[in-house]
C-alpha cells in the first residue's frame, strides 16, 4: 500500500503519460479519441484504488485535496483560452495546438496556475456554492475573456490543459474506495 504522498502522486502522473504517449505514439485505433484514453486512465486507476494500492490516510486526502483544487481551475481556464466560439457556432472544431518551447511552457504554465490561485482566493470570499464551485466558474469566465486575447494564439494551450486533464481524471480515480 502507497502512504507517500509523492509516490502517489508519481504513480498518477505516470500513469496519465503513459495513455496520454499511447494516444501520441500508437497506431492502434483504441487510443486515437481523448474520451477513451480519459477511460482507460480512470479504469486503471480506479482498479489501482480499489485494490488498495493507494494508502486511505489524512495526508494523501490533504495531497489529493490541495492538487485537485490547484489544478482543476487552471486547466479549465486553459480549456476555455484555446476557445474559439466564431467556428463553435458555425459547428466547426475548436483549434489545434503544435509543439512548445520551454519558455512558452513555462508562461502557460504559470498563467494558469496564477489564474487558478486568482479564483480560489475570490471563490473564498464570493462563494456561490462551494468555494471549488465557485473558483471553477470563475476559471471558465476567465478562460472564455482570455479566447479573445492574443493568448489565444500561444501555440501548446491545449496540449497543457490536455495533460491536466489526464493527471485530474487519475487524481479522481484514486479517490474511488
Amino acid at each position: 500500500m502507497i502512504t507517500s504522498s509523492l509516490l502517489y502522486l508519481l504513480i498518477i502522473a505516470i500513469i496519465g503519460t503513459f495513455f496520454g504517449y499511447m494516444k501520441q505514439t500508437s497506431s492502434f485505433k483504441v487510443f486515437s479519441s481523448h474520451i477513451t484514453i480519459v477511460l482507460f486512465i480512470f479504469a486503471t486507476t480506479a482498479l489501482l484504488s480499489y485494490l488498495g494500492v493507494f494508502g486511505d490516510t489524512q495526508e494523501m486526502e490533504r495531497i489529493y485535496k490541495i492538487v485537485r483544487n490547484n489544478l482543476l481551475p487552471a486547466m479549465i481556464f486553459l480549456t476555455f483560452t484555446d476557445l474559439d466560439l466564431k467556428n463553435l457556432l458555425k459547428g466547426s472544431g475548436i483549434g489545434c495546438s503544435c509543439s512548445i518551447g520551454p519558455k512558452r511552457y513555462w508562461f502557460i504554465l504559470l498563467l494558469s496556475f496564477f489564474v487558478s490561485l486568482v479564483c480560489q482566493f475570490i471563490g473564498l470570499h464570493v462563494t456561490l456554492t462551494q468555494p471549488l464551485i465557485s473558483a471553477v466558474i470563475l476559471s471558465a469566465f476567465f478562460g472564455v475573456l482570455a479566447s479573445f486575447t492574443p493568448l489565444k494564439t500561444i501555440n501548446g494551450v491545449k496540449d497543457i490543459a490536455t495533460t491536466m486533464l489526464y493527471l485530474l481524471v487519475a487524481l479522481f480515480a484514486s479517490q474511488i474506495r
